[in-house]
């Protein structure tokens, strides 16, 4: 095994050295390997599609039925047969082939990249166009492209359950390597692609990881009706057959006879007007900036009664700036702007740009670290320890070449119980009971002023390498201020909702005082005029974590676990819940929701466990989509409840009279 690794090892270095792979060497690499597919998305051909058609019993029935008549030399009944048999398969068929070749054109819209370094710069690529010797980053969220071998690893941890049916994290360290498929739970890493589309682990195996969605509510409702027609049919073919053939009227007539009724009972071309109005009903939500990955899911999605969605990008606008950043006094301090750069910036060396998350890109973004540039260019980042949904904060070893200090940024209550001391007026004072209290009635002042806060400490350190263990006796600096406002639409859009008997639910991870905030500007109503917090549902017993999640509407500081267990609990009431999710922690939700919805900015992971995906993180552009859903659901239910009806009544009716009279009134 060693004497495996060591060649990519050594290429791995090279191409650091090299900055990936130049694009001419990417392209002839392309060629030869071809592109970075498994092909467990292609969709069906024509031929199955076709055959589908003549799959139903009732259909083999009447082709039956046909080759009898034929054969007793009845030519015009069997020709009639056959061409209503061949008319509604090819009617089937030309309607569901459209619909498949509308969804291959509606997932052109859901799109996956990747970080490459090429040619020495960092670029994003289609995960197609990856090639073995790509250099890739991984970050929080992200599904790993292509079967890679680590060069660094950073607190990497993976999911690696599509492939193990594991659950639990697996942590990774350098020159280990990962599999195509796996999701990335927490920490950063770099890696070369070792190998593309089939030849990894997963396109080996993508039979066996290719899993069949379960069933929609509403397929399990159109089941249950065909069997209960099937039962109905049997029963009257049988009666009538029986009941013709004893009257005299001849065991073959009779047979046909009752083919024709069961025939006629039966609503034949009910899979195609399903199909022909949920294809219709998803290139209409297409065009409205809603992908359906499933057509079942434009009917679910009509179906829904509470729906569950974060507060950021959803109500507000989702793009952050820096509105602020001061001392543990309340003023304003280029200390605090230029530590919480380079807290947030990506990777490791010099600090050139901020990580992937909202709040860095502001950061960096802003006009004000302008003045920060020139220090930013003395620090070099060491080691980091990567976010995550517990801790909530994150940390970078920097040094300017004279001190090494570990900066800690992150949620201002997880920070602070890390503290020990406070920088005040230049002296360091110690984190007591009254400090905490003041700098706490701070953040709290500006969180319902519609702030987002992040705190931020520092202190020395030495060596290269950090742990999250060394996150201890830190000493608070200040606090970084972002401003997140309230889309326009968001309070005409909810009313919408509201219109449409669609509940809704807020989780967040978010400060309670910021999540009231925001509500009380969009005028969603707090049920009790309070916010349920993550602290709260995990002290709660059963019952009462129930009666919270059902009864209010505003969920804050809440982790991925709640949110997924607050969706089973709305699920077992009854409700058919829609989930809107667009990060990694969203996942277990959003595969626990009848109705998963991420977008298409999403991560990687939560567009995959999603049903349908929004072009725009927009409740207005969901409000239509669950409008549409709605209509077409009518529409199935108008076609199946006329048709059936007026089937039942006139085959029913003729087969009473085939009774009374001495000949078989109607003919096949």
């Amino acid at each position: 095994m060693r004497r495996r690794e060591a060649p990519m090892k050594r290429e791995g270095k090279r191409l650091l050295e090299a900055d990936g792979l130049s694009p001419e060497e990417a392209a002839r690499r392309l060629a030869t390997h071809g592109p970075n597919e498994i092909g467990t998305e292609v969709g069906r051909e024509w031929a199955p599609i076709l055959l589908a058609q003549f799959a139903s019993p009732l259909v083999l029935v009447l082709i039956g039925a046909a080759a009898v008549s034929y054969l007793l030399s009845e030519h015009v009944d069997a020709v009639v047969i056959v061409a209503i048999v061949v008319s509604n398969g090819l009617l089937g068929f030309i309607q569901e082939y459209g619909a498949e070749r509308s969804l291959r054109a509606l997932r052109r819209f859901v799109t996956r990249t990747a970080r490459v370094k090429r040619g020495g710069k960092r670029i994003e690529l289609p995960v197609t166009d990856l090639v073995p010797g790509d250099l890739v980053e991984l970050e929080v969220g992200d599904l790993v492209p292509a079967d890679l071998t680590l060069l660094t690893a950073d607190d990497l941890s993976l999911d690696e359950s599509t492939l193990t049916g594991e659950s639990a994290p697996v942590t990774k360290s350098g020159e280990s390597t990962v599999q195509m498929g796996t999701a990335v739970l927490s920490g950063y890493g770099t890696g070369i692609v070792s190998a593309t589309g089939r030849s990894t682990v997963l396109g080996r195996t993508a039979a066996l990881l290719t899993r069949k969605p379960e069933a929609s509510d509403f397929e399990l409702g159109i089941r249950r009706f065909s069997r209960f027609l099937v039962r109905i049919i049997l029963l009257l073919t049988v009666f009538v057959f029986l009941a013709n053939a004893g009257l005299g009227k001849g065991w073959f007539d009779s047979f046909l006879f009752a083919v024709a009724l069961a025939v006629g009972i039966t609503p034949e071309v009910l899979p195609a007007i399903i199909t022909i109005t949920l294809a219709r009903g998803a290139r209409r939500m297409g065009r409205d900036e809603v992908v359906v990955k499933r057509l079942m899911s434009v009917e679910d999605l009509g179906n829904v009664d509470i729906l569950c969605c974060d507060k950021t990008g959803t109500l507000t606008v989702g793009v952050f700036s820096l509105d602020g950043f001061v001392d543990s006094d309340g003023r304003s301090d280029d200390h605090v702007l230029l530590c919480g750069a380079l807290a947030g910036a990506a990777g490791q060396g010099a600090p050139l740009e901020g990580a992937a998350n909202p709040t860095d890109r502001a950061t960096w973004a802003s006009e004000a670290l302008g003045r920060c540039r020139e220090r930013l260019g003395g620090y070099r980042i060491l080691d980091r320890n990567a976010f995550d949904f517990r801790r909530r904060r994150s940390s970078a070893l920097v040094t300017d070449g004279h001190e090494t200090l570990l900066l800690v940024k992150g949620a201002p209550e997880s920070v602070l119980d890390a503290c020990a001391n406070v920088q005040r007026a230049g002296l360091r004072e110690p984190m007591g009971p009254p400090a905490r209290r003041r700098i706490e009635a701070l953040v709290s002042d500006y969180e319902k002023a519609g702030r987002r806060v992040l705190a931020l400490a520092e202190r020395t350190c030495d060596g290269t390498r950090t742990t999250k263990a060394d996150e201890v006796e830190l000493t608070l600096r200040g606090l970084l201020l972002y401003h997140d406002p309230p889309k326009p639409e968001a309070r005409d859009a909810l009313a919408q909702l509201d219109r449409l008997n669609v509940g809704i639910r807020i989780l967040t991870g978010d400060s309670p005082v910021v999540a009231r905030e925001i509500c009380r500007e969009v005028g969603l109503t707090l049920v009790e005029d309070r916010v349920v917090t993550g602290d709260e549902l995990a002290a709660a017993a059963e019952l009462e974590l129930r009666r919270l999640a059902l009864t209010h509407s505003v969920f804050a500081r809440i982790s991925p676990e709640q949110k997924h267990r607050v969706v089973e609990i709305l699920r077992e009431a009854g409700h058919v819940v829609g989930f809107l999710g667009d990060g990694v922690n969203d996942a277990p939700a959003l595969r626990a929701a009848d109705i998963g919805i991420s977008v298409d900015s999403g991560t990687d992971v939560a567009k995959e466990a999603a049903d349908v995906v929004l072009l725009r993180k927009s409740l207005a552009v969901l409000a239509g989509g669950i409008l549409e859903g709605r209509k077409t659901f009518a529409n199935i239910t108008k076609y199946i409840l006329n048709t059936v009806s007026a089937n039942f009544g006139n085959m029913i009716t003729v087969a009473a009279s085939s009774l009374c009279l001495r000949f078989i009134p109607l003919l096949p």
